[in-house]
């Protein structure tokens, strides 16, 4: 039963498509579990044949849940960019905020990306218009540090 499910969820094209090992073993956690998963499912796909004669690219899984906000205002994800060329307000980076369900876009020109900068832009332009959010997604940048 074992090397019918490995075969399914490896090679089916709506389900692996000769998947990498990582995206084979993460499809089938989702609906099975056994002993000796992962090295089963490991042996089963580097000996798959097609696999070895068309030395095929893997797939690599995803990398983390996908998050999907039920409504509007409650998921931002804030990021910055620049440096800039200097305006002449003395600004040269932008700090962006998404909301992640209608995908509104704030923006704003700050001189420098610091924490300072980012937390006043949280406040004025986020949680004073919009409310206090549920959650604010980043990459951790150094304008983050507390």
């Amino acid at each position: 039963m074992i090397p019918g499910i490995l075969k399914l969820f490896h090679e089916h094209l709506a389900l692996g498509m000769h998947a990498s090992f990582e995206w084979t073993l993460w499809k089938v956690r989702k609906f099975f579990i056994f002993e000796n998963m992962a090295s089963t499912i490991k042996e089963f796909v580097n000996n798959c044949d097609l696999c070895n004669r068309a030395n095929t690219k893997k797939i690599k899984p995803p990398l983390g849940k996908n998050i999907v906000p039920e409504m509007p205002i409650l998921v931002w994800a804030l990021d910055g960019a620049g440096p800039f060329p200097i305006t002449s307000s003395g600004n040269r980076y932008v700090l962006v905020g998404v909301d992640l369900f209608s995908s509104l876009v704030v923006l704003k020109c700050i001189p420098a990306m610091n924490t300072e900068n980012t937390i006043k832009f949280l406040w004025e332009n986020i949680i004073a218009y919009y409310g206090l959010p549920e959650a604010v997604l980043t990459d951790h940048g150094s304008n983050l540090k507390i």
